[in-house]
């Protein structure tokens, strides 16, 4: 049996049964993906993250498995000592932005939140080794999850991009 993404990646052994995990709701942003389709006509089983990934592709049946959280990990703690840890005042104002820095995650929306927004300090947390650059935004990447715990408690809202 192989488990794998639906999106982004041929099936890896089409003679082995294979359940598929549906994270990115491509039709929802209106990016469908010839990749995507394919892996979910072809995968014996489908798990999606959430309803709302999954009602974008009412023609199949998914099992949904939503996505878990540590909570003695990512809980309030104290903002002050973890501003301070990563160089920022008390009153500043903050975002966080988690995700890759591509158009199917809103990155080019974000780049443009943050030119509109000088005043406003982000952070932007990324899983891959991506850079970029903006006097208001610190960039963090490939980061432990005690990290991003922290760097959640820095900010006083997230953003999520969306695509039009």
């Amino acid at each position: 049996m192989i488990i794998q993404n639906a999106t982004f990646m041929k099936r890896v052994d089409e003679s082995i049964f294979t359940i598929s995990l549906l994270q990115d709701d491509l039709r929802g942003m209106k990016k469908q993906d010839v990749q995507q389709e394919d892996n979910l006509k072809k995968s014996q089983k489908l798990v999606a993250n959430s309803l709302q990934t999954a009602k974008s592709y009412q023609e199949y049946e998914f099992d949904i498995i939503p996505i878990g959280l540590d909570s003695e990990l990512f809980r309030p703690c104290d903002k002050n000592i973890v501003r301070k840890k990563y160089g920022y005042e008390n009153n500043d104002f903050i975002g966080i932005f988690v995700g890759s820095f591509s158009d199917v995650k809103g990155w080019n929306e974000m780049q443009t939140c943050f030119n509109k927004h000088p005043n406003v300090k982000f952070i932007a947390v990324t899983k891959y080794d991506e850079y970029f650059s903006a006097p208001n935004v610190n960039v963090f990447s490939r980061v432990s999850q005690s990290v991003l715990a922290e760097l959640y408690n820095c900010a006083v809202f997230f953003l999520f991009g969306v695509l039009r």
